[in-house]
């Protein structure tokens, strides 16, 4: 389990990643998933929303992530999933703290959004040959040359470029290319996968509004 703590030291937002026995043995990158998903919730979250009263009482979130099918591009998948579940959840509102020592009422009619400072959307690309493939299967996966994921934040894309661009994750770049398992994604393939990471992120968002309660 990873986590980051709010400055009070009481928020908290923890995250698992879980693989049912039918999805097979979790893959040998798992720990690195478990790490990526941390990254990329780190951040996303206003922690000092979950405060309630200072060094007293906070809400704690723990968002397990329990991987069904294994059928490629788990980074994506695993992602989504966690930050779909954080734009989702709802909140109730506290009655007022008085500090007579009395425990506030929750007042469940009055459930409000979590507050969210990102909208991290991950899209992951593969290079076989000189071709980008998106969203990668496993058995594509296999064969893939380099790959690379960019993150967006789905808030932001309008402005787009740097404003909305969060995270890179590649193995380390050696000089004007990106070095991928010995192999290199060039310059241009990786302004490819920017620019259409908007895109990708915008279109998550309409998706996660759409189907928002």
């Amino acid at each position: 389990m990873q986590g980051q703590r709010g400055e009070d030291s009481l928020s908290f937002v923890a995250q698992t990643i879980d693989f049912a026995p039918y999805a097979g043995p979790p893959p040998l990158e798992a720990q690195v998933l478990s790490q990526f998903v941390h990254e990329v919730l780190a951040g996303a979250v206003s922690l000092e929303s979950l405060c309630l009263a200072p060094a007293q009482l906070s809400w704690v979130l723990y968002v397990d992530v329990y991987v069904l099918n294994h059928a490629g591009n788990l980074t994506d998948a695993c992602a989504l999933a966690a930050v779909a579940a954080l734009h989702h959840l709802r909140l109730p509102k506290m009655s007022e703290i008085t500090g007579d020592g009395s425990l506030p009422t929750i007042e469940t009619a009055r459930a409000v959004p979590l507050q969210l400072k990102t909208l991290p959307v991950a899209v992951s690309y593969g290079q076989f040959n000189d071709t980008l493939l998106t969203d990668p299967t496993v058995e594509e996966e296999a064969l893939l040359n380099a790959t690379v994921t960019v993150v967006e934040d789905a808030l932001n894309t309008e402005q787009g470029g740097q404003k909305s661009l969060l995270k890179v994750v590649q193995p380390s770049p050696a000089s004007t290319a990106v070095a991928l398992g010995g192999n290199t994604l060039s310059v241009s393939h990786l302004q490819q996968c920017c620019a259409q990471a908007i895109t990708r992120a915008a279109h998550v968002k309409v998706l996660l509004d759409a189907t928002d309660t």
